[in-house]
């Protein structure tokens, strides 16, 4: 791969799906990532793990795609496995999908040859995650011993906190759409189609002086909607599985490894904009108030290809065609795909969300 020092330096800090990773801290042409064959690696500051939730890694598989399973030992020595997947760092030569567990981390247009020239073939470093068994405290990591084909190659690994739940749900009509799965049948959103039909690209100044949130605007109803413009290969929403999202964000970040959310002062309306695919959900959500006060509310979604709605939806945006793989899109598959709004009175702190099937969020105020 090419010089990466354009983005990360060696030995950078990267917080990333709340994980704290490392970049290697070594000059380029030194070893930078470890070939997976059952190395453990051990940690003696319960302070680092105490409470973590998962353990992320950054990697890529040659030969691929590759999997194989990872072995946490706690300190009270019981132990868990988990698979980890890992797509090929070329996807193939561009003739695959990314894995559906993988996320894109890092890519380049080309990939350096021993012999100090390029090959135009695109390569691609991912970021997975496994979970720790709640209440454990980490002991140590254990890599696959093995693995289903070719190599796996880590980068970076370290425990972190959360569970995000993302992935790509909208691509730019010129872009590839090798990336995006918003459907889990690598269907995504046109944002060209978007923009036609009203939403707006904003910048916005981010917690970090002199750097900026690339976002999408919609405003609709009285609430002001914001998402991530993803370079159709960053994750831009989250599937509902539980997660607790804090509305005390009031400058959206894009590097804060959530959904932006955006509070507002005596709002009396909750509002979320979603979709849900594979049919109709339908789910229950917690709010919960600065005076620890709870609050229940239901919470569904259209299918983003419907031709009526329901659950109490307003259609925010409505696009005559979607993305799909290879790199193409379709005009006239369905009549229509939408992008729902739905406003739940009161509201609070946090909330907490529970769907009972696929509903993505793009955003909530």
């Amino acid at each position: 791969m090419q010089d990466l020092t354009q983005y990360y330096n060696p030995g950078d800090g990267i917080y990333y799906e709340g994980t704290q990773l490392w970049w290697s801290d070594v000059t380029a042409g030194w070893p930078d990532n470890i070939v997976a064959h059952g190395q453990v690696f051990t940690y003696n500051d319960p302070s680092v793990t105490t409470g973590m939730t998962k353990i992320g890694f950054l990697g890529t598989a040659t030969n691929g795609p590759s999997c194989g399973n990872v072995i946490i030992t706690y300190t009270d020595n019981s132990t868990s496995s988990s698979q980890i997947c890992f797509s090929d760092w070329t996807l193939n030569g561009s003739k695959q999908y990314m894995l559906a567990n993988d996320q894109y981390f890092y890519g380049e247009p080309t990939r350096n040859k021993n012999n100090g020239t390029t090959n135009a073939v695109p390569a691609y470093i991912f970021y997975t995650e496994v979970p720790v068994t709640a209440g454990e405290t980490l002991k140590s990591v254990q890599l696959p011993t093995s693995v289903t084909a070719g190599q796996i190659h880590i980068f970076s690994f370290a425990p972190g906190k959360g569970s995000y739940n993302t992935n790509v749900g909208m691509t730019n009509d010129s872009d590839s759409h090798r990336f995006a799965n918003l459907d889990g049948g690598h269907y995504s959103y046109s944002a060209n189609a978007m923009q036609k039909a009203g939403m707006v690209p904003v910048t916005l100044p981010m917690s970090t002086p002199g750097y900026d949130n690339y976002l999408n605007s919609l405003a609709f109803n009285g609430a002001e909607f914001y998402w991530d413009q993803n370079g159709s290969v960053f994750t831009d929403n989250a599937i509902a599985s539980g997660q607790t999202l804090s509305l005390d964000n009031p400058t959206p970040d894009e590097d804060a490894g959530s959904i932006p959310v955006n509070p507002m002062a005596d709002a009396t309306d909750l509002a979320f904009l979603g979709t849900a695919t594979g049919g109709g959900s339908v789910g229950t959500g917690t709010i919960i108030y600065s005076d620890g006060f709870q609050q229940t509310f239901t919470l569904g979604f259209s299918d983003w290809c419907a031709t009526t709605v329901g659950y109490g939806n307003s259609i925010t945006l409505t696009m005559p065609y979607r993305s799909w793989h290879p790199d193409s899109y379709q005009p006239s598959l369905l009549s229509r795909y939408t992008i729902d709004s739905r406003q739940n009175g009161n509201t609070g702190y946090t909330a907490k969300n529970n769907w009972w099937s696929d509903a993505y969020l793009f955003d909530g105020i």
